[in-house]
């Protein structure tokens, strides 16, 4: 910088000589380590000086200040004029405005996709094209396809919904069985189910399917309805139902209950441990019940009921990253099991069915849970044992107890959120579904087993179609509402 200012202002150069010196005055200053010091202090006191109060206003009082100071006035102050607050009020309507518009005319596209639901046909295509490529995946079940669909039955329907990614308003929906395998999906697209179903349909009867949508962006295709190939499971004057009428799964490799509603079990959430209920037949008995509980799922098996279960617990993908080596949602360690008799090892599932009261006698034959077959029959209605039934049929029957132990609270739990467990029940729900906002949607919770989350609202969709089907749905508590209990319907009189 010295010789810079050298070169610029030598007199030989054609500088000016007093510029020059001051030049030279400047070297001899910052030269001297001394003298250094002391200029760097007195700049560092004049940059950092106080200015009294008084000769501030007046400063900044200043009207002609354009006129004073040219393009570039002063600060802050300066800038706080008449109108200027006005001004600023209505360039951030404006803005508002404008991205109002963009996003109402990015919205009119009827083929306009969030970032949620382009983010859901994304792993929707990956998971079709990698299932088209097994051999088995019309008898396989794929977690990633599996929680599009859910499916409930009647006496003598089975109900399905079905959420579509890659669904569109200009393309029908294409729903065919052919040698009992169940091809669902938009025309000239990736099938969304491509199954075999479990059981066998009735080929007189006709295939019922709701396809159209209520809003140009739902991509629920949902329901339909088709009738059992036994004609269904309606008994006679005792209401009796067969055992083989109940479908266990709705496809073939599907876990009993797998995507059910309501599912084949009665689930409680305390705060140290996960309840599950399982009713039982009478004749049931410990050596026949193998429970296995792991790390990330849990599968329960029951000799001579063909009973399998098989669920994967929910999984808190940041804990996971942030804990790899010890975070685990349920420790197996202290977990256990145990079977009883109804009446002293807690109350058996039973399915929440609410029934208009033309269809309180047809309700009574199914009020308890179907996946479990012929223990729904045997713990369905206690008043039933006074009708005129078998013996066998009036034995109580067993309750399966497994008590899923929780781990214990972090420090982050205790010392932050109060002592409360930052577990499925605090999870924020996803907002994919873009429907009417309800608490589904906004609210905290979310299922403990995977197999039973509803992600994309088809719960409303499967209860409405029940009513429509049968005059009563099932009830099953929401996530966001757990600590409210099921509501069992009233037994059958005789």
């Amino acid at each position: 910088a010295y010789r810079d200012a050298a070169r610029r202002w030598h007199p030989d150069k054609g500088g000016s000589a007093a510029a020059f010196a001051r030049v030279q005055d400047a070297w001899a200053v910052l030269g001297d380590s001394r003298r250094r010091a002391t200029y760097d202090a007195c700049a560092y006191d004049y940059l950092h000086q106080y200015m009294h109060q008084d000769r501030q206003r007046l400063l900044c009082a200043q009207t002609a200040l354009e006129g004073a100071w040219g393009s570039h006035p002063l600060h802050w102050p300066l800038v706080v004029t008449r109108g200027s607050m006005l001004e600023r009020l209505g360039r951030r309507e404006m803005e508002a405005k404008r991205l109002e518009d963009d996003r109402r005319l990015t919205t009119s596209d009827p083929h306009h996709r969030t970032e949620a639901q382009l983010r859901e046909l994304r792993s929707f295509n990956e998971a079709a094209a990698l299932a088209a490529a097994r051999h088995d995946h019309q008898v396989r079940y794929d977690p990633v396809l599996g929680r599009l669909y859910m499916w409930t039955q009647t006496e003598h329907h089975v109900v399905m919904a079905c959420y579509l990614p890659n669904g569109r308003h200009d393309r029908a929906v294409q729903v065919e069985v052919r040698s009992g395998v169940l091809r669902l999906g938009p025309a000239g697209g990736l099938p969304v189910v491509h199954r075999a179903l479990e059981g066998a349909l009735d080929p007189e009867a006709p295939l019922e399917v709701h396809s159209k949508p209520r809003m140009s962006d739902d991509r629920r295709g949902a329901p339909m309805a088709w009738a059992w190939g036994n004609g269904g499971c309606a008994g006679g004057g005792g209401g009796s139902v067969a055992p083989s009428s109940w479908w266990r799964r709705l496809f073939v490799g599907d876990s009993d209950g797998a995507r059910s509603l309501p599912p084949p079990y009665k689930l409680t959430q305390l705060s140290d441990e996960v309840v599950l209920e399982i009713a039982l037949p009478w004749w049931v008995r410990a050596e026949d019940v193998t429970v296995d509980v792991e790390p990330r799922r849990m599968a329960v098996a029951v000799r001579g009921v063909g009973l399998h279960l098989e669920r994967h617990y929910w999984w808190n993908s940041t804990e996971a990253a942030r804990r790899p080596a010890t975070y685990q949602p349920v420790v197996p360690e202290l977990s256990s099991w145990s079977l009883s008799d109804e009446g002293g090892g807690g109350a058996p599932p039973r399915a929440a069915v609410a029934p208009a009261p033309s269809a309180a006698a047809a309700a009574a034959s199914s009020s308890a849970s179907p996946a479990v077959l012929q223990a729904a029959r045997v713990v369905a209605a206690p008043a039933a044992a006074a009708c005129h039934e078998p013996a066998a049929r009036r034995r109580m029957g067993r309750c399966l107890t497994v008590s899923l132990a929780l781990p214990e609270l972090t420090e982050e739990e205790k010392s932050y959120k109060k002592g409360i467990r930052q577990d499925n029940r605090q999870a924020l729900r996803g907002t994919l579904y873009s429907g009417p906002r309800t608490q589904a949607q906004q609210g905290r919770g979310v299922r403990f087993f995977q197999e039973d989350e509803d992600s994309f609202g088809l719960e409303p969709l499967l209860q409405a179609a029940m009513f429509g089907v049968r005059g009563g749905a099932w009830v099953v508590p929401p996530p966001w509402r757990h600590e409210e209990p099921v509501a069992v319907s009233p037994p059958a009189s005789c």
